[in-house]
């Protein structure tokens, strides 16, 4: 029902000569949990870092459709 990213965010190097007045940046560990919509297939899920940039692909459970029964009487 929820899925949990965790990370940690290296400090970066400082440069001496840096171009700037004020710099802010966040580093450290981190972690986002995300409440899912849907039931989700955790063993078909997919995780790509491309670019900096994150990709969870986790494909939902299809269940079973309703199913009509006849009733006959008696």
């Amino acid at each position: 029902d929820v899925i949990i990213i965790k990370g940690f965010r290296e400090k970066p190097v400082e440069e001496e000569n840096g171009n700037y007045f004020y710099q802010e940046c966040w580093w450290g560990p981190f972690s986002r949990q995300i409440i899912l919509p849907v039931e989700a297939d955790p063993a078909r899920s997919k995780a790509v870092i491309k670019e900096g940039i994150l990709t969870i692909r986790m494909p939902k459970i299809e269940k079973e459709k309703e199913k009509k029964i006849a009733v006959k009487g008696r």
